[in-house]
């Protein structure tokens, strides 16, 4: 491993010097800003940023050492303790939903449906593992169709227990309605009813700031990109970018790389100081894009610095929590868990061309009541990327195809 030491008077100007002698791959260590040259302590010198960096650096087994002994027992065991960890935020989400239905329910139908979420919710551990136990006796019970509805559901990684509960609602729907009722158009209902889309991010007149974050290695840089073209390019948007992922200069030379192509302004921050100066420079810009630095669940202390740089800012700022399907269910879970400090009110989904794992975004949707913003199909920029919409999720998770 080599580690350096280097002087520049701002922060691109080091990472260039950084990538050049150490190449792309190469990782920041530490920075911080200093006085170079004349007066006691160089306070009459001029600013500069002093950067350490290292090449062939095991940056995850870091990570792995300084979490070492911060993991509790609970969390070493998910499986078991998911839903108890989760289990005050569905207290809340119960009583949200009971004052949605309250309030917005206009019809039975409706009704029923949110009666039904409402129902899902409330499952603690020890109903689900009932329910597992008894799959296969409740699915004698059922109609031919409803079987076969449940065994597409499955086969696209829904989680047993919900995808029993959807079926068991699908047998009280169909039982009440006319001879002829096509099951697989009433469980589209519910499915696409069941899920909450946030839709595109709504600019509103005034500047619209939205940071990704998450664990790494999801595809937030490149997502980044896929917005920053679409609303630059395709809208006509005036857009900026700023990175904080300055823990990877590959990571920063993409989104330069990005920026140059399509014409946009991008700025390189630290700190919470470089953040409010970068957004400042920026005030011209109708919607500025953070590309933030991936990080374990479990760091705790990178956590609270990020939450830091992103909340103390008066502007209008709109986290999405970036998770690929790629990953396990347990892993999502403990993501949102974890991440919930940042306040994030979205969730953006990536890498569906690599996973089978679509009921993923049912499984988290219903459990956590999140809103879906975008699904990123692929690495095409900015081709590879749509806007979530509960009934195209439905369809995949069914089965349909569009006539």
């Amino acid at each position: 491993m080599k580690v350096k030491k280097f002087e520049a008077i701002d922060m691109p100007s080091a990472l260039e010097l950084i990538k050049k002698e150490l190449g792309p791959n190469a990782v920041i260590l530490s920075s911080r800003k200093v006085r170079k040259g004349s007066g006691i302590f160089g306070l009459l010198g001029r600013p500069i940023i002093e950067v350490t960096a290292a090449s062939d650096y095991d940056f995850n087994a870091k990570k792995v050492i300084q979490q070492k002994g911060t993991i509790r027992k609970d969390e070493m065991n998910w499986p078991q303790a998911r839903f108890e960890s989760l289990q005050d935020d569905m207290n809340k989400i119960k009583d949200d939903m009971a004052n949605i239905a309250q309030k917005q329910a206009t019809s039975s139908e409706e009704r029923e449906l949110q009666e039904f979420l409402s129902s899902y919710n409330q499952l603690d551990r020890k109903v689900d593992a009932i329910l597992k136990s008894t799959v296969e006796s409740k699915l004698k019970q059922f109609h031919r169709e409803s079987i076969e509805i449940y065994n597409k559901l499955t086969i696209n990684k829904v989680e047993e227990s919900l995808a029993l509960k959807l079926v068991e609602f699908l047998e009280t729907k169909s039982q009440s309605s006319s001879n002829g009722v096509d099951r697989s158009d009433i469980m589209y209902k519910i499915i696409s009813g069941s899920i909450k889309t946030a839709g595109q991010i709504e600019l509103n007149g005034g500047q619209k700031v939205v940071a990704l974050v998450g664990p790494t290695g999801v595809g937030k840089t490149t997502t980044i990109a896929k917005l920053a073209a679409i609303y630059a390019l395709n809208k006509k948007i005036k857009v900026g970018l700023i990175t904080i992922d300055t823990y990877r200069i590959a990571a920063v030379e993409q989104l330069k790389t990005y920026a140059k192509i399509m014409d946009i302004p991008v700025e390189v921050a630290m700190n919470e100081d470089d953040i409010h100066a970068a957004i400042e420079s920026m005030r011209h810009k109708d919607l500025i894009l953070i590309d933030t630095a991936g990080m374990s669940p479990h760091n705790k202390k990178q956590m609270l610095e990020l939450k830091s740089i992103l909340t103390k800012r008066d502007v209008d700022l709109e986290p999405h929590l970036v998770l690929s399907l790629t990953t396990n269910l347990d892993d999502l879970f403990l993501a949102v868990k974890k991440f919930r400090e940042l306040n994030f009110k979205k969730i953006l989904f990536t890498k569906l061309d690599e996973s089978s794992n679509y009921g993923n975004i049912l499984n988290l949707s219903l459990r956590t009541r999140m809103p879906i913003s975008y699904i990123a199909t692929g690495q095409n920029v900015p081709e590879d990327i749509m806007t979530a919409e509960s009934g195209d999720i439905a369809k995949v998770l069914l089965n349909i195809q569009d006539s």
